[in-house]
């Protein structure tokens, strides 16, 4: 456990909550809940969630942030995590370390997940990125195709998008860089008629739309965020804060969700409507809360299965790229007119199969299913590929 983050007593545990809009400041300073001893983090969105008052630049097109000090003075007593679609190089991302709100070695998500913002200890900051590589020229090009085909601009407003590290972000707004939900609601169905690539999807943020990776999301950015501050899932007790789509992929998975906006009731434990003001309370309430466990061994398997989501996608990633590598050695091999199949490799494979089950102990017998299917697949497309190149040389 490591030792930054502070445990937390126990009590009985309270049922499953569902708070209505009425009385609702009231009703969440009520909660009280037994999380096991475990430590707690809040998860947070930052604009509509822990800030909606901004400063404007027209120059560089940026929204500053301007912090309610009442905020800033009782998240610093909580471990809080912002996650935010925020560009990873925005410049109001260091004032949420500079003011204290989050702990100098808490990495702030950016860009929907696609970043990891690091403090160094000279006070720079440094990136993580965490989107598979080459997502943002792959964006960039189909931008550069698509968004030029764009009929419905409202009047007095124009197209501005942001370039990230990782996405794109796109808005119709005005001179003084305001923006109409209703406009954006506009700008996404517009895109929505558009090709979009398998990979790329395109994500409300509230205010604005990104585009990103589909494998980029909050939750599985937070789930490295942790991996780097040397804790696992089942140590903590999550409780995550959001307001818009983006914000769902924390809220589904975390221990208690609070939903700031009508946009996330259907998907939360709390509903709230009043954003920053009922954040400002839930942080206010800080180490005085002692939480309860809700619904454990579903959150446990819940925990679990993300786990195994995101094993599938490293091994689905790693498929790739060895099937691209075998590709290589089919072309290769058909330049050199050797055989597709290698009975000596294959049999020092199988003894390798055969030392690595032993050793590991998991079945041989299913490593051995894996790899013939692979293999399988394999000897086709380079059988494939020989038979072109003999089909080409007849020509």
């Amino acid at each position: 456990m490591n030792e930054d983050f502070p445990r937390w007593g126990e009590r009985p545990p309270a049922p499953r909550l569902i708070i209505s809009e009425a009385d609702e400041i009231q009703a969440l300073r009520s909660l009280t809940y037994d999380k096991d001893g475990r430590s707690l983090i809040i998860l947070a969105d930052l604009d509509g969630t822990i800030c909606d008052e901004y400063s404007f630049n027209p120059e560089t097109n940026d929204h500053g942030l301007i912090l309610d000090p009442d905020l800033v003075r009782d998240g610093s007593d909580t471990t809080l995590v912002i996650a935010t679609q925020r560009r990873a190089d925005h410049v109001g991302l260091p004032i949420l370390w500079e003011s204290g709100l989050i702990k100098p070695q808490v990495p702030i998500i950016a860009e929907n997940g696609g970043v990891l913002n690091v403090r160094n200890p000279d006070k720079t900051t440094s990136h993580v990125d965490l989107a598979p590589g080459g997502t943002l020229p792959r964006l960039e090009r189909w931008a550069e195709k698509n968004l030029p085909n764009l009929k419905d601009i409202p009047h007095g407003q124009k197209l501005v998008v942001k370039r990230g590290r990782t996405m794109l972000i796109a808005r119709f707004q005005n001179e003084q860089g305001e923006s109409e939900e209703r406009d954006q609601a506009l700008l996404h169905m517009q895109l929505a008629d558009m090709k979009i690539p398998h990979w790329m999807t395109i994500v409300n943020s509230g205010n604005s739309l990104c585009l990103q990776h589909e494998r980029v999301n909050k939750n599985r950015a937070f789930l490295r965020l942790l991996g780097r501050l040397g804790l696992s899932r089942s140590e903590v007790f999550v409780i995550a804060v959001g307001n818009a789509a983006n914000d769902l992929s924390m809220l589904e998975r975390a221990d208690l969700s609070i939903g700031v906006s009508e946009d996330v009731h259907k998907s939360v434990d709390v509903k709230m409507s009043r954003g920053v003001q009922s954040t400002k309370v839930l942080l206010s309430l800080g180490s005085r809360i002692p939480y309860a466990e809700i619904q454990p061994a579903d959150k446990k398997l819940e925990v679990l299965r993300d786990r195994i989501d995101e094993i599938d996608l490293i091994m689905k990633e790693l498929y790739v790229k060895r099937f691209n590598t075998t590709r290589e050695i089919g072309l290769l091999k058909a330049e050199l007119g050797m055989d597709p199949v290698d009975d000596k490799r294959e049999e020092d494979q199988r003894e390798a199969n055969r030392k690595f089950a032993r050793n590991h102990g998991i079945s041989f017998d299913l490593l051995e299913k894996i790899r013939k299917l692979m293999i399988e697949e394999v000897v086709k497309e380079h059988k494939r590929i020989l038979d072109k190149e003999k089909g080409d040389r007849n020509e």
